[in-house]
């Protein structure tokens, strides 16, 4: 067993016994084998991971995106890894012992995760056919005869619903962006779950994993748009992709979903800020308060595997604020070394991630390197 007492009772092998040689031995057994259950985990993140990128990439090169813009062409933007697959493995990359004991095999993390999304994405679809079904009553009621015919659910509309899982409100004050404050309250919003931007604890590393998120409720701009994404995908179908703005990250229509909208002008969604829906101007604002020029190449959509990309990078980045705040003289000294302990030895693990080294390595080249990985486990 890698948990409870070593004591047995009538054990007749001994591992109940007094012998501290013995208990010894045992302890260390145990503890081996829960470093040898997280390195195999992190091994398979590894390979998925590699596999994941270069299925993406491959997809990508195979034409769809001949006129050079970044965009997925009409009719292939299911074609590719969901947005969510990277960040689901980039979490499973932080399960513990203790998680992998508790979840049994590693599929149940996958699954547990899609199951979540699964049912955000099944209440956001009952909201809008409850929508759907309102407005064809009043439509014949007005003898008008019209329908929605641009799309089973127009944008906008899912833009307008998905506010009843995304706020921007964090401890009950109004949030702010571009210079207006929020009007909306949470009367009448009726999904149990409202998730929102962690402006006052920016930099926790949690804030990057979606299952934390999904727990927590709180998240960073890249990892509430995965989140964003997918549930609007699992519910209608729609792609939205990300745009790394200077110092943001939104979501807009992939170009097959904006060819199918009634929508003339170009259409943003912000989900740190409660899915605020922007315009070009708004993200032109956006970026000018960080005193740089507007280049409308700002817009361009960033490929998934940049989105996992730059996840990481992100979260090497909330490890390394963690190690040059470590006090040494702070009064709760041991935990603030095992804090450090703990973000130099994820930090090892999850900048291979990052390294585009990982996708020429085969399953043998991978094995050898995570041998020397190992020890950082």
């Amino acid at each position: 067993p890698l948990e409870g007492d070593s004591s047995v009772e009538g054990d007749p092998g001994g591992v109940g016994t007094s012998d501290p040689h013995r208990r010894d031995v045992d302890d260390g057994i145990r503890v081996l084998a829960r470093q040898i259950l997280v390195a195999i985990n992190r091994f398979e993140v590894f390979r998925e991971w590699r596999d994941l990128i270069l299925v993406d990439v491959s997809a990508r090169s195979g034409g769809e995106d001949s006129d050079g813009d970044g965009h997925r062409n009409a009719g292939d933007a299911n074609q590719f890894p969901s947005i969510e697959d990277g960040a689901i493995l980039l979490a499973r990359f932080y399960l513990t012992a203790d998680d992998l004991i508790r979840l049994g095999t590693l599929d149940g993390f996958e699954a547990d995760i899609s199951i979540r999304i699964e049912e955000l994405g099944g209440q956001l679809r009952d909201r809008l056919e409850q929508r759907r079904i309102e407005s064809s009553a009043s439509a014949a009621n007005d003898c008008n005869g019209g329908s929605e015919t641009a799309m089973t659910y127009p944008l906008l509309v899912v833009f307008e619903e998905m506010r009843s899982f995304f706020t921007d409100l964090e401890q009950g004050s109004p949030g702010e962006i571009d210079g207006e404050k929020e009007v909306e309250t949470l009367a009448g919003w009726q999904a149990q779950t409202k998730f929102v931007g962690n402006a006052s604890n920016y930099y926790d590393y949690r804030n990057s994993l979606l299952d934390q998120v999904l727990s927590t409720g709180k998240g960073i701009p890249i990892s509430l748009s995965v989140l964003y994404a997918a549930i609007v995908n699992r519910a209608t179908g729609i792609v939205l992709e990300g745009i790394g703005l200077p110092g943001h990250f939104i979501l807009a229509p992939s170009s097959s979903t904006a060819a199918t909208s009634n929508d003339l002008a170009p259409v943003f969604v912000d989900p740190f800020h409660g899915g605020k829906v922007l315009s070009l101007e708004n993200c032109r604002h956006i970026v000018q308060r960080f005193g740089i020029s507007w280049d409308e190449q700002m817009l361009r959509h960033v490929k998934n595997a940049e989105v996992w990309s730059r996840m990481v990078r992100n979260l090497a980045n909330c490890h390394m604020i963690d190690l040059r705040s470590f006090d040494p003289n702070d009064d709760n000294r041991s935990v603030e070394e095992e804090r450090v302990m703990f973000a130099t030895k994820i930090m090892n693990g999850i900048l291979h991630l990052a390294s585009d080294d990982i996708l020429r390595l085969s399953d043998a080249d991978l094995a050898r390197q995570h041998a020397l990985y190992r020890q950082f486990c």
